[in-house]
């Protein structure tokens, strides 16, 4: 809970509230607090009813802004928690507050974080109806498939997946089970796997077709890089056919020096290597002032990055402006770095510097909510 206590406790001491919103704030907090000993519904309703209050008694588009950041923040908190249905809620109502101040950018992370947790929902009940029925019901099996499939494709937890597939009432999945617990390292044994894979995407008329195909894609893209010329091209011709659901991070960014951006699943940060800090920074929409914040957290009002996103398929596309942009992928995050070459100096306006853009497209899982 320590990202909302710190975000609000900070407008409280900027004095960004009048003094009625403060009580009701007071009370969220206090409300996340008490929920963080020990998740209680009846705390969890007072949070949500202190941050309708909230909007309600907003007297300006921006202290309903305001209230947007902090029902994210809850949402996000709340999801946590694995209150989802309470998560989806704190969401509709950040979302309300988010086009009522015309933030764009705001009302889509409510809608965002709607879909996430309603998903959620969905998800945590089904997999607790089929842990049950793992251990007690008759149907082993199809409890063992179900979720398998849920932890290898939706949760890509293919450790803890793979061994309840090998158990399941399916000889195929069962087979191919087997075989990725062996992990091929030769490259006809992967493209063998990634084959088995597309192979049983095409004959089962399961809804995961999909999905299955991402595994055969993942398998092939592993062997690409090993294969001669020719046949390195005729198999990057059928991965380019796998359909394929993307996320794109726009960003504009006036440099002056050089810089550099890390983006992880936690965590955004702004490091200024020589001359100054950008003095315009948007992402999807997300004004960074990194002159006064140089490190902001992936969650609430201020995530970039969407949940179960894919970093080690990141990909640059620079659109314009001077000086290299590249970017490097590290171990569970990504380093943007852009080196302007050519500082203005003295006699020329920092202001006047054109503006770099560029794009970092990711792969997503198809069941990623990517708004």
């Amino acid at each position: 809970m320590g990202t909302s206590k710190s975000a609000a406790m900070w407008r409280v001491a900027a004095g960004a509230l009048p003094v009625v919103l403060l009580i009701l704030l007071l009370t969220l907090i206090a409300g996340a607090d008490a929920v963080a000993q020990q998740p209680d519904a009846e705390a969890t309703q007072k949070r949500l009813d202190a941050l309708r209050s909230l909007k309600l008694s907003a007297l300006s588009g921006k202290q309903l802004f305001d209230v947007a950041l902090l029902g994210l923040e809850l949402s996000d908190d709340l999801i946590d928690e694995k209150q989802f249905g309470d998560a989806a809620k704190a969401a509709a109502i950040a979302r309300t507050a988010a086009k009522k101040a015309n933030s764009g950018y705001l009302f889509k992370s409510g809608q965002y974080y709607s879909k996430y947790a309603l998903g959620l929902d969905a998800e945590f009940e089904k997999v607790a109806r089929y842990q049950a029925a793992l251990k007690n019901g008759p149907d082993q099996g199809n409890a063992a498939r179900e979720l398998g499939l849920f932890y290898c494709l939706q949760n890509d937890d293919w450790k803890r997946g793979l061994p309840l597939l090998q158990e399941c009432d399916d000889s195929r999945l069962v087979a191919l089970a087997k075989r990725e617990l062996q992990f091929p390292s030769i490259v006809a044994d992967q493209i063998k796997l990634g084959d088995l894979w597309a192979g049983y995407a095409a004959e089962t008329d399961s809804g995961l077709k999909t999905d299955f195909m991402q595994r055969a894609k993942y398998w092939y893209l592993k062997t690409l890089p090993q294969l001669p010329a020719v046949e390195q091209a005729a198999l990057a011709r059928r991965i380019n056919r796998i359909p394929t659901q993307k996320f794109q991070l726009n960003i504009a960014v006036r440099i002056d020096g050089s810089d550099s951006l890390i983006l992880s699943k936690d965590r955004l940060y702004w490091h200024n290597h020589t001359y100054q800090y950008p003095s315009i920074l948007v992402m999807n929409g997300i004004r960074w002032d990194t002159r006064q914040v140089q490190e902001l957290p992936n969650r609430g009002g201020t995530r970039a990055l969407p949940h179960r996103l894919h970093l080690t398929t990141a990909r640059l596309k620079k659109l314009k402006g001077r000086g290299p942009v590249t970017l490097k992928i590290e171990p569970e995050q990504i380093r943007v770095t852009f080196d302007d070459g050519k500082p203005p100096g003295p006699t020329i306006m920092s202001s006047i510097l054109p503006l770099i853009r560029i794009e970092i497209v990711c792969a997503a899982p198809f069941h990623c909510v990517c708004v």
